[in-house]
């Protein structure tokens, strides 16, 4: 994994940090796990105030996590690259090919532990990994801890048992080892599992999600940021009762309440929306899920 920011030249980063002396500046950061993960939560979140409560407040960031128009995994480098985003953190196995030499990290019984084998990354980096990173200003390079094996039937206990077995693969070093042991490697990204999920409960463990009841035992399942919404009655939507309205930066979240249901809706939409102007607690919202899932409940 790498976190990285696009450096023109040294002269033009100083500059730029003079001018954000005098003036406030939006850096804008994107990533493609979701909003509820730890990496977002407990390390971009808190390094982003840290940073804004090191330059009393003339430094501000615009976070883009998974289902955001920028939270592609396989588009992090180049949302870079292009200027789209200032600072990216993406996984360097995907797309694959791009950073042979870091992948080296994935081979096995390397390292015991993420943060020796984050150290052994940051080490190596300069003379060995650089090369690949033409471009970029490297922030960091890390690792996470050796993966397990989660099953729903098949208990595996033995190298024997991961045979005939279709198991998830984050790298081709990885697919490589599943293949040798006689397990169906299956290459799916962080964001097609976040869209892909199999149970209720994988839909809401990934992340923000809400529940629209239809009706018996109906209902679909959708994330804030999937939803559209209008101050006016239009076909296919839902009256709602506004409960809260929260301004996130670029984007408000609106939570709320249809009658006949317990559970509330978050919708979240850019924060120069037309249905937020003038908006109020207590106000009719009409909404309608842009996409959504029916999945099995477990």
């Amino acid at each position: 994994m790498s976190l990285t920011r696009k450096l023109s030249a040294g002269v033009a980063v100083a500059a730029t940090m003079a001018t954000a002396a005098q003036a406030e500046t939006t850096l804008k950061i994107s990533h493609y796990l979701p909003a509820v993960h730890g990496i977002h939560t407990d390390f971009i979140e808190p390094w982003s105030k840290e940073v804004s409560a090191c330059t009393d407040g003339e430094i501000k960031f615009e976070i883009s996590p998974a289902g955001t128009q920028l939270g592609n995994v396989a588009r992090q480098q180049e949302q870079v690259m292009a200027g789209v985003v200032d600072i990216a953190n993406g996984l360097t196995g995907i797309p694959r090919g791009r950073f042979p030499r870091t992948s080296l990290i994935d081979m096995p019984f390397l390292t015991d532990d993420a943060g020796a084998a984050s150290n052994a990354l940051w080490e190596i980096y300069p003379d060995y990994l650089a090369e690949e990173y033409k471009g970029l200003k490297v922030l960091a390079l890390y690792a996470h801890n050796g993966g397990l094996l989660h099953t729903s039937t098949k208990k595996v206990e033995t190298m024997e048992d991961m045979k005939g077995l279709r198991i998830r693969t984050p790298s081709p070093a990885v697919s490589e080892m599943l293949s040798y042991l006689g397990a169906d490697p299956q290459g799916l990204p962080p964001g097609e599992v976040y869209e892909n999920p199999a149970s209720d409960f994988v839909y809401h463990f990934l992340g923000d999600s809400n529940r629209l009841h239809l009706g018996e035992d109906n209902h679909v399942l959708f994330r804030p940021h999937e939803v559209s919404l209008s101050r006016h009655e239009v076909e296919g939507h839902h009256a709602a009762e506004v409960r809260d309205i929260r301004p996130l930066g670029a984007t408000t979240r609106v939570t709320l309440k249809v009658e006949g249901q317990p559970e509330l809706i978050e919708a979240e939409v850019v924060k120069d929306h037309d249905s937020l102007i003038g908006l109020a607690r207590g106000e009719t919202l009409f909404f309608k899920p842009k996409v959504w899932q029916k999945v099995e409940s477990i």
